[in-house]
């Protein structure tokens, strides 16, 4: 079983991400929409049989720049809606290739900055934080959490001051305050 929204129009997500749709879980609708175009056309799957099928209909470059073409001439909103979402992939793609070994030279030739901090996966720059015990924002309670990179100070430190609040919990690192509820993690106003 596969749930879908109950409108077949994509772009109101994208506006206002709901239930992952157009947010941080699946936020790029070009491979919503391919999927869900799979779905319409293949009711049954038999898995893992057809995975390779499903994977490659739903991520193929050709296919998701014909359903972004498709999506823009179909209504000017989706430029934004498609600009958030291809914009961060981009950035990523770009930084990464920022991190390639030229293989043309040989390794023991190969030189490296002394300040640069390659990572071999996304998030791999993030910090995961041990404390004790806190209450968490969904009656759970919270003894580990990970800091994107990209809210981290250049010197972050070490966690210092946890304060519980109603709902979950603050702190601060390397200078900085965070709130962690309901809402997930972010900086302090």
């Amino acid at each position: 079983m596969v749930l879908v929204p109950s409108e077949r129009d994509l772009l109101p997500l994208g506006r206002h991400p709901r239930h992952g749709i157009g947010g941080k879980v699946y936020d790029d609708l070009r491979i919503i929409e391919a999927t869900w175009r799979l779905l319409e056309a293949h009711p049954v799957w038999r898995i893992p049989a057809m995975n390779r099928a499903l994977v490659e209909g739903a991520t193929h470059p050709a296919l998701l720049k014909a359903i972004c073409e498709e999506l823009r001439s179909r209504d000017a909103a989706w430029q934004q809606v498609l600009s958030n979402a291809i914009g961060p992939w981009s950035a990523q793609t770009n930084q990464a290739g920022y991190a390639l070994l030229d293989r043309d030279v040989p390794f023991d030739q190969l030189v490296f900055d002394s300040d640069d901090r390659l990572a071999t996966r996304l998030g791999a720059a993030d910090r995961l934080l041990d404390f004790p015990p806190l209450p968490g924002p969904f009656a759970k309670p919270v003894s580990q959490l990970r800091v994107p990179h990209y809210l981290l100070p250049a010197e972050a430190g070490e966690a210092v001051e946890f304060e519980s609040l109603d709902g979950g919990f603050a702190f601060s690192l390397g200078g900085r305050r965070f709130h962690y509820d309901r809402l997930g993690l972010r900086r302090a106003a």
